[in-house]
């Protein structure tokens, strides 16, 4: 799960021990841990389909395989670039390298039934950016 989440208080806690860490080591250049399985889904679009699902027209039980992207799957190494095209100032102006790195290990996932069942995913360039979006966010209040 890639995106913001209510538990931050700080910029320094955004993709502190979580797998937000994936789009913000590269932000802060930080070396890799390894190679990703290159599968990710906004938090928004979890918990949407899990509210979802108590739904009536879901009865009995199912399966179903959350994952944006489908069916190529995430590379992570777009992160940098997705943030620097909407960010230009996230270097300069957060003292942010933006020259790290994370190797993606392809992980194609067929994620249509639940699509259909749920609506189309957010792809994973609007999990960074709402990641982005809340890092940025945090470190402005912070530095008022």
């Amino acid at each position: 799960m890639i995106g913001p989440s209510h538990r931050y208080e700080t910029s320094k806690e955004v993709g502190n021990d979580d797998t937000n860490t994936t789009v913000m080591i590269q932000l802060a250049g930080l070396p890799s841990p390894g190679p990703f399985l290159g599968a990710t889904i906004h938090i928004d679009d979890v918990v949407r389909t899990h509210l979802d699902v108590l739904d009536e027209r879901f009865k009995g039980h199912d399966s179903f395989i959350l994952s944006s992207n489908s069916p190529d799957g995430t590379v992570y190494s777009d992160a940098l670039q997705f943030a620097k095209d909407n960010y230009p100032d996230l270097s300069t102006k957060y003292s942010l390298p933006m020259n790290g790195t994370l190797p993606t290990v392809p992980l194609r996932l067929d994620a249509s039934k639940a699509e259909q069942a749920f609506g189309k995913f957010k792809p994973f360039e609007a999990q960074v950016l709402d990641l982005v979006a809340q890092y940025v966010a945090l470190r402005d209040k912070e530095e008022q």
